[in-house]
């Protein structure tokens, strides 16, 4: 009897337990089994990039300064490191047959300039000369002539016979031949001694250019400095020989740097005068601009490009720095990445409708690592984030602010 008791006592035990808890499911808030969520407006706009790339420092203006002529080094003025003004001699070649070429060249020309000067006085002294024959023979044409005009005079008065009028006739004949010879010599001198003075002066000319070009010559045996800078390199030493072409030395212009680095060819396209760039190094960060972009890629497939720093760097050239800078990938709306899901396949951004969580498939068009660009949804929308793993589209969702 004692057992079945119990065992009554038992079941009406479970029955008392068991009707509260049925209660208890039925007056439940629905919310209280809602995932909890908070979402973020996503706006429309274009995705950047920030991009980190090596740089290499070096000056804008920089030349490799070759010898005009060959040569023996004579001797070496500067060295690696020495800072040289504009037309420093710093290399000098062995010059013992550009100085013989300028000494002769410069005794041609003295002569040549002597031998005019000697052409000019004599043409002085024979027009001078034959000037004062023509004189005389007009100064005789004049009074033979005066003396027959009297004889024909005296002749016609009875006073004189014919035989010697007939013969200062023909001294006033033999006069006027006199007078034309003497123009003759006058004009022939003049014209001979004039072609023999332009040969001379072609003569002079052509010493000066020689002895132009003798000097040019010994000129090229000193190699100089085309602008003040710093010597970089000095790739000869004294009693070396240096062919015509070979360099000399290398100057550079530390005052002004430009960076090198190189950039895909699908970022090179995007990169243009217009985007900021920063260079940083020891310390410091300066704004850069780019100069020149390269056209043709290496043969790595990179296209090599040319920033210039806003302001001086307190680096040398050859350092390394870092340039930075920011590049857009696409325009779209832009969505954290933490609010993207992968959903069979597919990538989903999540809305609220009526309380349950709505997928949205999306098309990322570009994703900077942390926010990504899509196409597919709308701008302005509220969109979950972030999203939890457990989530699932129609899920009942709890916004918390």
């Amino acid at each position: 009897m004692k057992p079945y008791l119990l065992a009554l006592a038992a079941l009406a035990l479970l029955a008392a337990c068991k009707g509260p808890v049925q209660r208890s499911e039925k007056t439940q808030n629905p919310l209280s089994s809602a995932l909890r969520v908070t979402v973020v407006s996503v706006p429309a706009g274009t995705l950047y990039s920030s991009l980190r790339v090596p740089v290499t420092l070096r000056p804008v203006l920089q030349s490799d300064v070759a010898a005009r002529v060959g040569g023996v080094v004579r001797s070496v003025l500067a060295h690696a490191g020495d800072q040289v003004a504009a037309g420093q001699l710093v290399v000098a070649l062995s010059n013992g047959s550009q100085q013989d070429a300028v000494q002769s060249a410069s005794v041609n020309l003295q002569t040549a300039q002597v031998n005019l000067r000697k052409a000019l006085d004599q043409r002085s002294s024979a027009q001078a000369q034959a000037q004062a024959q023509l004189q005389a023979a007009q100064l005789a044409l004049q009074l033979s002539q005066q003396q027959a005009a009297q004889d024909r005079a005296l002749y016609a008065q009875g006073g004189l016979a014919k035989l010697a009028l007939m013969q200062q006739n023909s001294a006033v004949a033999q006069a006027e031949q006199s007078l034309q010879a003497a123009r003759s010599a006058l004009n022939q001198a003049t014209a001979v001694q004039g072609q023999d003075l332009a040969l001379l002066r072609l003569q002079v000319q052509a010493a000066q250019v020689q002895l132009h070009s003798a000097e040019l010559s010994l000129r090229d045996t000193q190699v100089r400095a085309p602008f003040a800078g710093v010597i970089s390199h000095v790739a000869v030493s004294q009693g070396e020989y240096l062919p015509a072409g070979g360099t000399a030395f290398t100057l550079a212009d530390p005052s002004r740097l430009e960076a090198r680095f190189d950039l895909p060819t699908a970022q090179a396209a995007k990169l243009s005068a217009q985007v900021p760039l920063t260079i940083s190094g020891a310390g410091q960060s300066v704004p850069a601009k780019l100069l020149r972009n390269g056209r043709l890629p290496l043969s790595s497939g990179l296209v090599q490009l040319v920033a210039e720093p806003a302001g001086p760097l307190a680096l040398p050239a050859g350092s390394v720095a870092n340039l930075r800078f920011r590049l857009p990938q696409a325009s779209g709306t832009l969505v954290p990445d933490s609010a993207l899901q992968q959903v069979g396949g597919q990538t989903v951004a999540y809305t609220v409708r009526n309380g349950k969580a709505a997928a949205v498939p999306v098309e990322v068009l570009a994703d900077n690592g942390s926010r990504s660009a899509v196409r597919g949804l709308p701008a302005g929308s509220q969109v979950i984030d972030p999203v939890s793993s457990q989530l699932s589209s129609g899920q009942p969702v709890q916004v918390v602010r």
